[in-house]
């Protein structure tokens, strides 16, 4: 009797269907966004490693990954021998702010490890290698879109600062005037952050005028700001 040849039925090859049958059963290339936090805040809530780490389905990987004789992520020469999918749990874990259930901490690390952070628009794959899109081409991404949809830190953050490149054509204050922008509580400190350590010159030149722009939205919206703080307080800020 011929075995059954499922990825035939679908017309793939069989290990495109394999492929597809692990990224189903994992829950693998969802599109993923994740709430950090401000870690120059003394008094910031805890990130999921503080609180839990999926420790067990971790290790079962990178069992899998120190057999196979190359790494899955092609960065492990720069962390020694630690496997890359250990370091990218813990990257993952240590960036997260953690749930308000304890319980649900490791889970959801598990649940961002396999998630699609280029379906997200922040980064693109050449050859299995991910590279973060440039804050210009980002926020060029962004233009003409409904601003309700940029809820995330992240994505305001970069927004801001790739509109203040010169000659990207966009206007930062028409974005902070939309009453459908809704600025996430973390904006500000990712935009400091990035005004000091972004990747070259242009980068944090551009948040530096963000900073600014920013800072004056701040200034004449008391209100407003107050008000983000408190969604926050209650667990009800935007990710």
């Amino acid at each position: 009797m011929a075995k059954d040849q499922p990825w035939k039925a679908k017309g793939l090859k069989k290990d495109e269907w394999l492929a597809q049958e692990v990224a189903k059963a994992v829950g693998a290339g969802k599109p993923w966004a994740c709430e950090t936090v401000d870690f120059s805040d003394p008094d910031r809530p805890p990130t999921r490693i503080e609180v839990d780490f999926p420790i067990i389905p971790i290790n079962e990987i990178a069992a899998i990954e120190g057999n196979a004789g190359k790494p899955i992520y092609q960065m492990s020469k720069w962390w020694a021998r630690r496997r890359s999918s250990v370091f990218r749990a813990m990257l993952l874990a240590s960036a997260i702010k953690a749930p308000d259930d304890p319980a649900e901490a490791a889970k959801l690390v598990w649940d961002a490890y396999y998630g699609n952070f280029a379906d997200r628009g922040w980064v693109s794959e050449v050859k299995k290698v991910f590279h973060l899109i440039p804050p210009l081409d980002l926020a060029r991404a962004w233009t003409g879109k409904h601003r309700k949809g940029t809820q995330s830190d992240y994505d305001q953050a970069l927004f801001l600062v790739g509109a203040c490149f010169e000659g990207s054509g966009i206007n930062v204050n028409d974005t902070l005037s939309n009453a459908n922008f809704r600025p996430h509580p973390a904006l500000g400190a990712i935009l400091g952050w990035l005004k000091t350590h972004g990747a070259d010159s242009p980068t944090r030149n551009a948040a530096a005028m963000a900073t600014k722009l920013y800072q004056g939205w701040e200034s004449r919206n008391q209100t407003t700001v107050k008000q983000l703080d408190m969604f926050e307080l209650l667990g009800e800020g935007t990710v």
